[in-house]
């Protein structure tokens, strides 16, 4: 199945005469809205930007302590199975 779409000009004149004005309005609208979808991205920060800052420091000590923390509230009996 072919997706590509044919260039379109750059710009084109439509002539809206005779129409009521509630639906100028409602193309003006989608035009601009499709303006606006097709503008160009901004830039975006790279990966290797976000990876590039120093990583923090993490001393034994925090480590310890993290892992004292993360295993307070762990149960040290587990339920037989076939029990809630």
């Amino acid at each position: 199945m072919n997706t590509a779409t044919p260039d379109a000009p750059a710009s084109t004149t439509i002539d809206l005469a005779g129409l009521p004005e509630p639906v100028i309005q409602s193309i003006r609208q989608l035009v601009a809205s499709l303006r606006a979808k097709t503008a160009p991205p901004t830039e975006r920060p790279t990966l290797r930007g976000l990876y590039n800052q120093p990583a923090p420091e993490y001393t034994p000590e925090m480590f310890k302590q993290d892992r004292m923390e993360a295993w307070a509230n762990f149960p040290r009996e587990f339920p037989e199975a076939g029990e809630s």
